[in-house]
């Protein structure tokens, strides 16, 4: 790929949240394109990915499962480590570095791990029929597959 020379005004940003233009033109390569790719435009870009598309989709089911569970302990544990899944992908995929997306995307993996260890443990104490905890296991085992492949 070609990448083309373009200036840019070097603009400074106070403590009081002011832009300061501080009149000194810099010659970079047009390293935007990335950034523009990535995060740009206001919108959720983590909505066009079905990563995320069925994260949330298990995290929805998971809470509507739940809604009038009378265990609050693990009611709430497991509602929360399943909605840091879609959480922590659409936080990643929305920072401007490969290691800020990557440390996202390895907290995803880890919540995936605990909430398919919480299903598992609600599947031995009955608190989760068996058929959906197993149906639950093997989509994030899915989902996590596919965070290995983003």
């Amino acid at each position: 790929q070609c990448l083309t020379a373009k200036k840019y005004s070097c603009i400074l940003i106070t403590n009081d949240r002011k832009f300061v233009n501080c009149g000194i033109e810099i010659v970079g390569y047009d390293f935007m394109k990335k950034l523009d790719n990535r995060r740009y435009g206001g919108r959720l870009k983590a909505r066009k990915l079905d990563i995320w598309k069925r994260s949330s989709k298990i995290c929805s089911e998971i809470y509507l499962y739940f809604q009038d569970f009378k265990d609050y302990g693990f009611k709430d544990q497991i509602t929360r480590s399943s909605l840091s899944v879609p959480s922590n992908i659409a936080e990643g995929v929305e920072k401007y570095s490969d290691k800020d997306t990557i440390k996202f995307l390895d907290i995803a993996r880890g919540s995936i791990a605990e909430v398919q260890t919480q299903i598992y443990i609600g599947m031995k104490i009955g608190y989760i029929e068996n058929s959906v905890g197993q149906k639950w296991i093997d989509e994030y085992e899915e989902i996590s597959k596919m965070i290995n492949h983003l």
